[in-house]
Parts: structure tokens; sequence; C-alpha cells
């Protein structure tokens, strides 16, 4: 029997959670353990200075010992699977992949990239991109504009698309939700948020309460001298929960995206979608479940205000979403996703 070694970090962020990569190996373990062995990696742990200078000295003797343990445990038919690749850290997993192949191991790697375009521009050259992709046979995405990109540096047939799961056992519709009055609006995702157009979004719009999830950042600009705003710090997963729960519309101004766990999770919980229309994000969101806008003030807060003079839409939209996230469930992903995708 072939074996799959998922390498991967348990985040700081996503620990203990229903939703990101960690939670995702877990699952697949518990539902082929046999057949799938676990490797977490060690991660850089924000302190001071001195944690980050240190984490850069070992982390890659942390990588090595990982690639020396494969190179010592690998059978001719088994397989790798690197679930955080092309991140750009110390020792990361395209440094493992390196020191294996430079060992001389055939096996067949797999590498699940899930940073945008955009941002994988910023930490690589096309070259150093393209050096590392060529390190594992096959390379997965959860969207089609990453694997469009992905095409000019990697054959395509080696390149898979596949989508972000969703755990819907626990990110669901609460059944017992009370209609507001005024439309709830969750607005979750701190990268590359921009302050000054979410409050001019959240100005044009008084009649609708907009929840603002800021995680640990202490604030959000002047948009806490708006009225209808209200500010959550960092919150446990549940009370997360509650808050979407409770909500109407999940609003996500991005720059671009690629399948991520505020668009997922937003699904699951049956909300209406009022999101920046860029990168990957019809691969899950349409206009059956959605309203998709350009990334200005004008457009955002119109399809708002839409959808509080047409309550019926807005209803629609949600009953879609919620048949969407059947179609990106974690138990297909697991049951028939990713067996089919590595081939065991």
């Amino acid at each position: 029997m072939n074996k799959v070694y998922i390498v991967y970090y348990d985040w700081a962020n996503t620990r203990g959670n229903h939703a990101g990569m960690a939670y995702l190996a877990r699952q697949l373990k518990a539902d082929k353990p046999k057949q799938i062995k676990l490797i977490k990696h060690i991660f850089r742990f924000d302190l001071n200075y001195l944690g980050r200078k240190l984490y850069t000295i070992y982390a890659p003797i942390y990588s090595f010992f990982i690639a020396l343990y494969l190179f010592l445990v690998l059978k001719s038919n088994d397989k790798v699977f690197f679930i955080e690749y092309c991140a750009d850290l110390p020792g990361s997993e395209q440094f493992i992949a390196r020191i294996l192949r430079t060992l001389g191991v055939k096996n067949e790697f797999f590498g699940l990239i899930h940073q945008p375009e955009s941002l994988l521009k910023l930490m690589f050259s096309s070259n150093e991109l393209k050096n590392n992709i060529a390190l594992v046979d096959k390379v997965i995405v959860f969207g089609s504009s990453l694997k469009k990109y992905l095409s000019t540096l990697k054959d395509e047939n080696n390149i898979i698309q596949t989508y972000h799961y969703v755990d819907t056992n626990y990110y669901k519709p609460n059944d017992k939700k009370i209609e507001n009055e005024r439309l709830k609006v969750i607005i979750m995702g701190n990268q590359m948020r921009d302050d000054s157009l979410l409050y001019n979004i959240v100005e044009s719009c008084p009649t609708v309460d907009f929840h603002i999830c800021v995680g640990v950042k202490k604030n959000a600009g002047n948009i806490n001298q708006l009225k209808n705003a209200f500010i959550h710090g960092f919150m446990t997963e549940n009370n997360l929960l509650e808050l979407m729960q409770v909500s109407d519309i999940s609003l996500s101004v991005m720059q671009d995206t690629v399948g991520s766990n505020v668009i997922v999770t937003s699904i699951g919980c049956g909300l209406a979608m009022v999101v920046s229309d860029v990168g990957s994000i019809r691969d899950y969101c349409n206009t059956s479940n959605s309203i998709l806008c350009t990334n200005t003030a004008e457009s955002f807060s119109q399809a708002i205000l839409t959808l509080v003079e047409d309550r019926s839409r807005y209803k629609l939209m949600k009953n879609k979403s919620i048949e969407i996230s059947k179609l990106i469930s974690l138990e297909k992903f697991s049951v028939e996703t990713f067996p089919k995708m590595l081939d065991f």
C-alpha cells in the first residue's frame, strides 16, 4: 500500500479551527489513517526581532531533518504532498523538495500553492518560481487565475485546479436566525484592506450595520467614528461563527484572490456575497449568489443598497450560497477530490 506524506504548518491564526490547511491535513489523515502520514513543520513565532532572526537559522535545520526523514522512509510508490508550497519562509517546503531531489529521490511530489498571482510576483522572480515548481511533479491550485499564470511557467497538464474547501458541518446557516430590519454586513480578512475605501462604503450606507473584524489590529482607521460601524477585535472561532450566522451579507474588498477561508466560510454560512471582481473570485461567486463589484466605493455601496431594496433577491442569493457550499465541502474534497488528484 503506497503512502502519502503531507508536510504542513499549523499556523497560530487557524490553530484548532475548522478552517485552514492544518485542519485539512488532519481531516485527510482521519479519512485514510493507514495511507496518510503527517509531518508538521515548525513555524515562526512573531515575538521579537531576535526570535525572527533565530528562525532564519533553525527553520532550515528543521527542514533538513524533515528531508532526511523522508529520504529514509519513502518507498518507491509513496508520494509527498507539500500543502504550503512556495511560501516565502526560511526552510520552506520547496527547500525540502530541493534537498530530496538533490539526494536523488524520484518519488512523485505534489505542491499546493494558494497565494494569489500578485503575491507570488512580490515574493519570487519568474525564474525563482519556475525553478521551485520544477521540483514537484504536479502543482495544485485553488483558482483558475493562478492556473493561467502558472501555465506560463509549467506544462498546464501538470497543474491541477481544484477548490478551497469549507467544512459545511461547522460553517452552516443558523436555522433560527431572525430576519433583521436593518441588514447586517460582515467584513473579515485584514490582508491589503483599504480602510479609506471601506470608510466611504460604510458612510454611503447609513441604513445598514457593518460588523468589521480587525483581528489583532487595534482599529480600522476612522471608520469607528461612524454610527453604523461595529468593530470586533480578535474573536474565537465559535464567536466569529455566531457573528457570521446573524449576518446577512459578506463584504470582501480585495485586490486579488485565489480562494480563501473568508469567501468559502461565508458561502458555507449562507451569506449573500458582495465581492471584488478580481482573480479567481468567479470560481466561487457568480451572479446567482453574489454581486461582483469594481473596486470603487460607489460600486460596493450600490450593490449593498440594491439588496436593501430587493429583499427577495438577497434571500435567493443566500440560498444559492448554500447550494454552492455543498459542491466545495470538506467531505467531498477529502473523499472524492483528494484521492483522485493524487491517484491513491
